[in-house]
């Protein structure tokens, strides 16, 4: 790797070490936080990617090393092209799990704090609409219990539950990290906030978090009713079975009153 570039890696992770330094401190449910790792020259082999959600590469580079670089790092002719913003002597080039940033030396703390907070938010968001896109064949199958209920579903109420559960998990995750996935969030500050900004735009960040806001309703909406169906089918059974259980009790109440009067001496 050539002089004019320093590889960096960032972890995002829960726990700290005595030791650790933390860049940026996230608002996920999980209260992650950035800190510092370290990287050889020698994990940069040309076109690799980093692919553990907790892990992010950055080459840090001088302006006028772009040029030599930017193959070395992404790799020549790759298939997903990163989404690159130039401004001014600042270029920066993304995509999840990897990054460069040629600025200069003066700007690279602020920049660099703004290129991992994009990245988090961009990559917890696509994480989400994963997620999302696998459930829609079971939200699917699931639709009609919000209008119908069988006695047979009863049997399948926990895994329902679950259901419903992950739903509602998911809505919490994607609240929590809304603010810092529409706008930089506020401890990034300066010329980092313009970076950001332009990342998010460039990304395409906007629509995607709104299609996924609308997403996380429909699943919302849909297992809130069926809940609420299978509450009330549940109920309605519990109360048929008491009703039953007490005709049952008058039955044999009747009964042993028809049989007493029976045997009764002198009848």
């Amino acid at each position: 790797m050539t002089t004019q570039a320093t590889p960096v890696r960032i972890h995002y992770t829960e726990t700290l070490e005595p030791d650790d330094t933390v860049l940026l401190a996230f608002a996920d449910a999980r209260g992650r936080r950035a800190i510092w790792g370290d990287l050889a020259d020698d994990d940069m082999s040309a076109g690799s990617t980093a692919t553990a959600d907790d892990v992010f590469d950055v080459l840090l580079a001088d302006p006028s090393a772009v040029a030599d670089i930017h193959d070395i790092w992404f790799g020549a002719g790759a298939a997903a092209l990163p989404v690159t913003v130039a401004l001014r002597s600042t270029t920066v080039a993304w995509r999840p799990g990897r990054a460069l940033l040629a600025c200069e030396v003066t700007d690279r703390e602020v920049l660099l704090a703004a290129l991992v907070d994009f990245d988090f938010h961009a990559r917890e968001l696509e994480q989400l609409q994963r997620e999302v896109a696998a459930a829609w064949s079971t939200l699917d199958g699931d639709r009609r219990l919000a209008f119908r209920v069988a006695p047979d579903d009863l049997k399948h109420e926990a895994a329902i539950a679950a259901r419903v559960d992950g739903a509602f998990e998911r809505r919490i995750r994607f609240s929590r990290l809304a603010p810092g996935t529409w706008q930089p969030s506020p401890a990034v500050t300066g010329a980092g906030r313009r970076l950001g900004e332009e990342l998010r735009a460039r990304a395409g960040i906007d629509d995607r978090a709104e299609a996924l806001d609308n997403d996380l309703e429909v699943f919302e909406h849909l297992y809130e009713m069926a809940s609420q169906r299978m509450g009330e089918f549940r109920a309605s059974h519990g109360e048929a079975r008491l009703e039953w259980v007490i005709i049952g009790l008058l039955v044999l109440e009747t009964l042993a009153l028809i049989v007493g009067m029976m045997w009764r001496p002198g009848v």
